[in-house]
C-alpha cells in the first residue's frame, strides 16, 4: 500500500509538472497575442493618421499654389497700373517744371506726398487721378541722394530698400508690404522709375492698399494653414497674415514655400499635426505608409499563427 500510495503521488507531480508547462505555454502564447495585435493595432492607427496628414499636406499646397497664382496677378496689376500712370504726358511735364523750380532755388527739392504740399505736390495730385486708391506717393529726384545723404532711421529703411533696389535696376522694385501713411495696417509699397524714353526723371515711391491681397488668401482650409510672409534680401522673413490652424512644427514644410513674382511676398504652408502612436512610442515614428502596413500584417498574421497552433 505504502509503494502503491507512493507511485501516486509521482505520477501526479509528473501530471501536475506537465500541466504547469501546459499553462506557461498557453499563459506565453496569450501574451504574445494580445501584444502582436496592439502592435498591428498601433501601426495599422500610425498609418492611418500619416495617411490623413499626407492628404491634408497635399490638399494645403494646392490651395497654396492657387492662392500664390492670385496674388502674383494682383501684385502685377498694380505695377502694370502704376508704370502706366507713370508714363503720363502730363505727369512728365509737371514734373520737368517741379524739378526745374526747385533746381532754380539751388537746393535739392522736398519730396511729396498726397496729403501734404510740397514741390512735387502737382505731381502727386496727377497721379492721384489716375490711381483712385492711392495711400501716398513721393517723387524723388534720379539722383536719390537721400539714400547717401539722409538719416535712414528717420528715411525709412524699408523705404531706403525699395528705392535703392528700383535705382539699382533702373525698373519697377519687387513689391513688399510696408507700414501705411494715412491710415492703419499695412499697404503695398511700389519703387518705380519715372521714365521719359530712356532718361528717369524721378522715382516715385508709391503706397496701394494691401486688402485685395489679403482677401485672395481665400478661406481657412482644412487641415492646416496658408501663411502669407515678406522676405528680405537679408534672407530674413516675418508673417503678414495667416488662414487656418496649425500645430506642431515639422522641419519638412520649410521646404513647402511658394515664392511670389515681382515681389518679396512667400507663401508657406503648414499642415496641421495628428495625434499617433509616434508621438508617445518612438518605435512607431514612420511616416512610411509601406512599412507600417508591412509590420501591421506581418503581426495579425503572427498573431492568427498562435491562435492556430493554440
Amino acid at each position: 500500500m505504502l509503494n502503491m500510495g507512493k507511485k501516486k503521488t509521482a505520477l501526479e507531480a509528473a501530471m501536475a509538472g506537465k500541466a504547469a508547462s501546459l499553462n506557461l505555454e498557453r499563459i506565453g502564447m496569450s501574451t504574445g497575442f494580445v501584444l502582436l495585435l496592439i502592435v498591428s493595432g498601433l501601426c495599422g492607427f500610425q498609418a492611418t493618421m500619416v495617411w490623413l496628414e499626407n492628404q491634408a499636406e497635399a490638399n494645403l499646397l494646392a490651395v497654396r499654389d492657387q492662392a500664390a497664382t492670385r496674388i502674383g496677378a494682383l501684385v502685377r496689376r498694380d505695377q502694370d497700373a502704376l508704370k502706366l500712370a507713370l508714363a503720363a504726358a502730363e505727369l512728365h511735364t509737371a514734373l520737368v517744371a517741379e524739378l526745374a523750380a526747385a533746381a532754380a532755388k539751388g537746393s535739392p527739392p522736398e519730396t511729396a506726398s498726397t496729403d501734404q504740399p510740397a514741390a512735387f505736390q502737382q505731381s502727386a495730385a496727377i497721379l492721384g487721378q489716375h490711381l483712385p486708391l492711392l495711400n501716398l506717393v513721393t517723387f524723388y529726384p534720379a539722383e536719390l541722394t537721400e539714400l547717401i545723404d539722409a538719416d535712414l532711421a528717420k528715411f525709412g529703411y524699408a523705404k531706403a530698400d525699395i528705392l535703392a533696389e528700383a535705382r539699382e535696376t533702373k525698373a519697377p522694385a519687387r513689391a513688399q508690404a510696408q507700414s501705411c501713411a494715412i491710415t492703419t495696417g499695412d499697404c503695398l509699397a511700389l519703387a518705380q522709375p519715372v521714365l521719359a524714353g530712356d532718361q528717369i526723371l524721378a522715382y516715385a515711391y508709391v503706397l496701394l492698399p494691401i486688402d485685395g491681397i489679403y482677401a485672395e488668401l481665400g478661406a481657412a482650409p482644412l487641415g492646416g494653414s496658408i501663411e502669407l510672409r515678406q522676405g528680405s534680401a537679408k534672407g530674413s522673413d516675418w508673417p503678414l497674415k495667416r488662414i487656418g490652424e496649425s500645430s506642431g512644427d515639422d522641419g519638412s514644410l520649410s521646404e513647402n514655400i511658394q515664392p511670389i513674382a515681382a515681389s518679396h511676398f512667400q507663401l508657406s504652408a503648414r499642415r496641421k499635426t495628428l495625434f499617433k502612436p509616434g508621438l508617445i512610442f518612438s518605435a512607431f515614428d514612420s511616416r512610411s505608409l509601406g512599412g507600417l502596413a508591412l509590420v501591421a500584417g506581418l503581426s495579425l498574421l503572427a498573431a492568427l499563427g498562435l491562435i492556430y497552433q493554440r
